[in-house]
């Protein structure tokens, strides 16, 4: 918005303020929409996304940012999509990185985990255009339980209160284990990556 000679200063003024609002609506609009674009990490976050390594462990204190790197590399990896920008350059490691579509799976403690503090972070940062009309599966106690891309990939939902089955005979791509879980199933999880050359975080 240039400036207009023809215009009072001041009703000048009020029209760049309503132009500034306007687009302070959109962004955070888009943020709510995907949040996954306008994310940037921190020191710790970023060293860890630069890890060669096929897996990663993040061991930090509360409310450092383990959930969600957790999560922006989930969303990363079932998009194919790897951020960069000018500061940092490319964020992940080429070498752990994956082509869609993909088959996912996060590992929790417990279902009020799920509800408290994996499905805010996904619902966050996932770019809902990318996920399938009615895309999100739930139990029927209302918990998250499986995420359907688009484009084909899919983020499967686990907790250590569910059966060791649940957590055989699956093939995984990207497994994200948010909490520590019990030695059968990571075990479990990790013959799953093995037969697909699968990547992890926890």
């Amino acid at each position: 918005m240039g400036l207009n000679v023809s215009l009072p200063l001041e009703d000048q003024h009020i029209g760049f303020l309503r132009e500034y609002d306007e687009l302070d609506k959109l962004e955070s609009l888009r943020k709510k929409t995907d949040g996954f674009a306008y994310f940037v990490p921190n020191q710790k976050q970023l060293d860890s996304f630069k890890s060669d390594c096929p897996t990663v462990i993040i061991v930090a204190g509360n409310r450092s940012g383990k959930t969600t790197s957790g999560c922006i590399e989930l969303i990363a990896h079932c998009l194919g999509r790897y951020p960069s920008c000018s500061c940092h350059g490319e964020w992940m490691s080429t070498k752990r990185r994956l082509r869609p579509p993909i088959r996912t799976v996060i590992v929790t403690t417990e279902y009020p985990i799920i509800e408290r503090a994996i499905e805010p972070t996904l619902m966050k940062y996932l770019p809902l255009s990318e996920i399938e009309p009615n895309g999100l599966k739930r139990t029927p106690q209302g918990y998250l339980r499986r995420v359907y891309f688009k484009n084909g990939s899919v983020v499967d939902i686990l907790t250590n209160e569910m059966d060791q089955l649940a957590f055989e005979s699956a093939n995984w791509d990207f497994a994200w284990i948010d909490e520590p879980t019990q030695k059968s199933k990571y075990e479990a999880i990790t013959r799953g990556l093995r037969d697909r050359g699968g990547l992890a975080r926890i």
